[in-house]
């Protein structure tokens, strides 16, 4: 039976008359599922014209600096050459493939080479994983962040200005699509947004750091968007370069003798990443974190 680096060494050894015969996909889904969307996913592809492509469903650690998105770039043919180099010498088909558990992430990498399909799934690795696999995994996290530097869209949500008064937060936000398509987004306060959608603040007291003390676990609230529901449900388009302006609202609970932190977050899930044929936002985004 054909492994994955014969097939790559007869690929390579193919006569060239344009791109080599081949592509891979690599999905990793994680979290809870809201019908059939994992609460984060990312989802790189290459192929062999060297052509790139990564879609972020939700940044890692619910970062603000990587935007979820749809991202394209391009790799130059001695570094898809390399590539193909550290795939063939990963060993992936010596990896045991499983089924993940329903609490694990969710891997799934699949490499088509000349018709030839090969698949792979797995959880959480376990022990012994062969280097190579490591390696290509590492290879394939990189490339994600780095060959893929163009948005189609993507979505940032900045704090513009805020105020604190009488247990009132007010703020003025702002979310930037920096793509050059538009993407559709859920209203903020629209009818059935709740419980876990919606544009929300998460907030605690400042943690006391001293020297050589464990500061206390960090007890985040949540105070979601005055108005939430009230509106129908209904979707607008943020459109590239134009910033989608919200005016935030919302009474926060008990007191903060250190004073207050927090971010805020917009998070709406949906079954599809489109409505009526159209990309709709399917994830959650958030602000860069704010003391007051």
């Amino acid at each position: 039976m054909e492994n994955l680096a014969s097939a790559i060494a007869a690929l390579r050894a193919t006569p060239r008359g344009g791109p080599l015969d081949w592509a891979l996909e690599y999905v990793q889904r994680s979290g809870k599922r809201h019908a059939s969307t994992y609460e984060w996913e990312t989802r790189f592809e290459l192929d062999g014209t060297g052509s790139t492509k990564l879609f972020r469903r939700r940044g890692p650690g619910d970062s603000h600096q990587l935007a979820p998105g749809s991202y394209r770039g391009n790799l130059a043919e001695n570094d898809l050459l390399v590539f193909l180099d550290t795939l063939a010498a990963s060993g992936i088909d010596q990896l045991r493939s499983e089924t993940p558990n329903p609490r694990d992430p969710v891997n799934l990498f699949r490499v088509l080479i000349q018709g030839r399909l090969f698949a792979f799934s797995w959880g959480v690795l376990k022990p012994p994983v062969p280097l190579g696999v490591l390696q290509l995994r590492n290879e394939l996290s990189r490339l994600g962040k780095e060959a893929c530097p163009i948005p189609e869209w993507n979505l940032a949500l900045s704090v513009e200005s805020m105020t604190f008064e009488h247990g009132l937060v007010k703020a003025r936000l702002r979310i930037v699509n920096t793509g050059s398509r538009e993407i559709l987004i859920a209203l903020p306060a629209s009818g059935g947004l709740g419980g876990e959608f919606g544009l929300h603040l998460k907030y605690g007291e400042a943690q006391l750091i001293e020297e050589g003390a464990t500061p206390a676990p960090f007890e985040a609230k949540y105070a979601l968007m005055d108005g939430t529901g009230q509106l129908p449900s209904r979707f607008e388009a943020v459109q590239p370069g134009i910033p989608y302006p919200i005016e935030f609202s919302a009474a926060l609970e008990g007191t903060a003798p250190r004073g207050w932190v927090g971010r805020f977050g917009f998070l709406h899930y949906l079954a599809s990443d489109t409505v009526a044929g159209k990309p709709v936002f399917n994830g959650a985004l958030f602000s860069e974190e704010k003391s007051w």
